[in-house]
């Protein structure tokens, strides 16, 4: 029963990244780089590429906010 969901699951994030409307974005050509190779079924799912690229972007808004703050006490 897992697997079907995780077959669901990933077959609707390539479906939603598929009909994302903003074709230029710099972060979908990337997201789809990265899953278009990726095989329903396989360990590096859809799901973790996607997680990932937001964890990243999290993170380095994070980095820049602090050092714009930083920047700002000086």
């Amino acid at each position: 029963m897992e697997m079907v969901f995780l077959q669901y699951q990933e077959k609707f994030i390539t479906d939603c990244i598929r009909k994302f409307p903003y074709c230029e974005a710099a972060l979908l050509q990337q997201q789809v780089m990265s899953i278009a190779p990726v095989e329903i079924g396989n360990d590096r799912t859809a799901f973790s590429v996607l997680t990932q690229a937001l964890t990243d972007e999290e993170s380095d808004m994070v980095k820049e906010t602090a050092s714009f703050l930083a920047e700002l006490r000086f």
